[in-house]
């Protein structure tokens, strides 16, 4: 019998594959190049190229998808949907903003080489293709392709014995959610015969997720509600969700300035993605099995993250417990297992990792040379010395607790909405409750920047031009997004068109 191959689809990947040609180019390129030019403006210059090409990409399958409506690719691994695409394209966005942060704080801090913007492109490529993925085994690599890029970037300041114990204790608590990830995967396939989400196309004999619930009663499905707390579990380590949150203050202080914003942007987009899609989506008739776990994960979230932050010292910590305090607002989204509530979710994602690159510029900028300027003592008088830089951290921080006149205030109303509409109107007083606790950490650094005055011996801080167009693009859109957001969600909605 002639082996069959299935036919070779690449446009679901064409995005992936120009980040990971790109990453690869760039380290061939720069290795031929003389000593003393390995370090130049080939380097961001060439990693944008890359991340331009895959969103004129990810573009282009977005409007060719009317024609031929979502469908999957590569033997039925890979969707090729508006919801991936939303997500790549956001994924390409924060990645241009980490790269042309990343040229001023690497050139600051004597560490700029072509590794730096390959790993950002491989982290990339990772969390696209986990946003496309419609196979768990698929999921598993994109999460380890993006994680070892992150594991990497984290310790990337090699002279720093915190980053390099911040990175060690990242690495080893992921490898601890991969296992978790694993063993829900291998559950999955004992008890359904298949790791794929939908069912191969063009299959007989294997069927997906998807099916197996279609077919199988209710009563028969209780081992895979264990396997899909397992891979809940795992992923709720790389969105900082409680209890799997530990790495996340350690991690967000020990890494570059750049990277932690990437991460707290990135990671959170991608592993959403793969959550709504798994959940929302393909476990929509498990609904009421997993959505109590769900429900006590947000709200965990919610709480743990927004009161720890308010005994931080370090702005780097009291933006990591924040940024777990977020995750917790968008699985109130995912509870509501309806298309408002994914697309706020989407555009919560979008809007919040804007404002937190944004952020992450200005600690980057603060910071100095080796990040010792990130304790909060360090912000006194900011405004004093920096009025446009305290301005635009005000704006960051006024979003993120959610105040009107930014886009964080129609993110919360859009992810709040779907789960008052879903019956849950109790989990948003909660959030609403954990983000008025939220906002006396946010007005506390605030505080500090308007009404200290400024040490007399306060290091000058240098804004170099690339920092200042990214710290301006996040301001603008956190402006933007609130005035007009309504483009932004029509997006957003549309995404909502899945394969299934």
């Amino acid at each position: 019998m002639p082996l069959e191959l299935p036919p070779v689809e690449l446009g679901a990947i064409a995005p992936e594959l120009a980040l990971s040609m790109t990453a690869l180019f760039l380290i061939v390129f720069n290795a031929f190049l003389p000593k003393k030019m390995k370090g130049g403006w080939h380097l961001p210059l060439i990693a944008t190229i890359g991340l331009v090409i895959s969103i004129a990409l990810a573009r282009g399958s977005w409007i060719d998808l009317p024609k031929n409506g979502p469908d999957l690719q590569l033997a039925g691994m890979v969707a090729n949907d508006r919801f991936a695409i939303f997500v790549k394209v956001g994924l390409a966005v924060f990645g241009l903003l980490t790269i042309w942060l990343g040229r001023e704080y690497t050139r600051r801090a004597s560490l700029e080489n072509s590794e730096f913007y390959a790993l950002v492109l491989f982290a990339v490529a990772g969390m696209m293709l986990m946003a496309s993925s419609a196979d768990l085994i698929v999921t598993f690599i994109a999460l380890e392709t993006f994680s070892i890029a992150l594991y990497v970037l984290v310790g990337f300041r090699t002279r720093s014995l915190v980053s390099q114990e911040s990175a060690m204790k990242y690495f080893l608590l992921g490898a601890f959610s991969s296992t978790f990830f694993l063993l829900g995967i291998a559950l999955v396939y004992g008890i359904t015969g298949s790791t794929n989400l939908y069912g191969v196309a063009g299959s007989g004999s294997e069927q997906g997720i998807v099916q197996f619930l279609t077919t199988t009663p209710p009563t028969d499905v209780g081992l895979l509600v264990v396997a899909v707390g397992l891979l809940i579990v795992g992923l709720g380590f790389k969105v900082a969700a409680v209890p799997f949150h530990m790495w996340t203050p350690d991690a967000y202080q020990g890494a570059p300035s750049p990277v932690t914003g990437f991460m707290a942007a990135g990671t959170k987009l991608a592993a959403f993605a793969a959550l709504l899609r798994l959940l929302d989506v393909s476990l929509f008739q498990l609904r009421d099995d997993w959505r109590p776990l769900v429900l006590i994960i947000a709200v965990a979230t919610m709480l743990v993250g927004s009161l720890f932050a308010v005994v931080q010292e370090d702005v780097k910590r009291i933006l990591a417990y924040s940024s777990i305090a977020h995750a917790g607002f968008v699985f109130t989204a995912v509870v509501a297992t309806n298309d408002r509530g994914i697309s706020g979710a989407l555009f919560y994602l979008v809007t919040y990792g804007l404002t937190v690159v944004g952020a992450f510029a200005i600690v980057a900028v603060v910071g100095g040379r080796d990040e010792l300027g990130t304790r909060l003592s360090e912000y006194r008088g900011l405004f004093y010395r920096r009025p446009l830089l305290a301005a635009a951290l005000s704006l960051f921080l006024l979003s993120l607790a959610g105040v009107p006149l930014t886009s964080g205030f129609i993110a919360k109303l859009v992810v709040f909405g779907p789960a008052i509409d879903a019956g849950y109107a109790w989990l948003v007083v909660i959030g609403a409750l954990a983000s008025a606790i939220a906002a006396f950490f946010y007005l506390r650094i605030m505080v500090v920047m308007y009404m200290q005055e400024p040490e007399e011996d306060a290091p000058e801080i240098a804004v170099g031009p690339l920092a200042g167009a990214v710290i301006g693009i996040a301001a603008l859109a956190t402006v933007v997004f609130f005035l007009a957001w309504g483009p932004l969600f029509d997006l957003a909605e549309k995404a909502t068109i899945f394969f299934s």
